[in-house]
């Protein structure tokens, strides 16, 4: 549940934990395609470090499951690639960008195009179906990506007063 570091956060769990390099803002973790609001602040992180954002495929929610995430992050759009059944769940590949080709990763080894999401057998879900998904902030971990070594398990954002510009509880969508 909180890995050392980016080798033990790969190594353990099958699948294993997708990974993302990208940079904190004074708004959070932007990387290409993704970008995952929390207040860098409260934990201690300095705008511009670099960083690499692991979530396990099991802590990535489609739209319409988030009420089962405590801490959601805004919504993600995708498109599925590959479907993998594997009995008690289904393995679902997702593109990120509409260029991205799923075997393409950079140099580091860090596919930022793509994203692996667990779902269950019964999920009504196709190859080539544009989907939206949030992650659960809780879950998410944030790794020096120079050194590999951990800097937070978790990125849970401050409590924002109920319709305060910018809040969730906006969102008509």
């Amino acid at each position: 549940n909180e890995p050392a570091n980016l080798f033990v956060a790969g190594f353990i769990g099958s699948p294993s934990m997708n990974f993302l390099d990208g940079e904190v803002t004074e708004d959070g973790f932007v990387s290409t395609n993704i970008d995952v609001e929390f207040d860098p602040a409260n934990l201690g992180i300095e705008a511009g470090t670099d960083v690499t954002m692991g979530i396990r495929p099991e802590d990535v929610y489609l739209v319409g499951d988030e009420a089962l995430v405590s801490n959601p992050s805004h919504r993600i759009e995708a498109v599925t690639d590959v479907l993998e059944p594997m009995g008690d769940e289904i393995f679902v590949y997702l593109k990120l960008s509409e260029s991205a080709e799923t075997d393409l990763e950079d140099t580091s080894g860090v596919a930022n195009d793509q994203l692996l999401m667990s779902v269950a057998p019964d999920t009504d879900i196709e190859e080539d179906e544009d989907v939206t998904v949030v992650l659960d902030r809780s879950r998410v971990h944030l790794f020096d990506t120079a050194t590999g070594e951990a800097i937070s398990h978790g990125i849970e954002t401050p409590v924002q007063t109920s319709g305060a510009p910018g809040t969730e509880a906006e969102s008509d969508d």
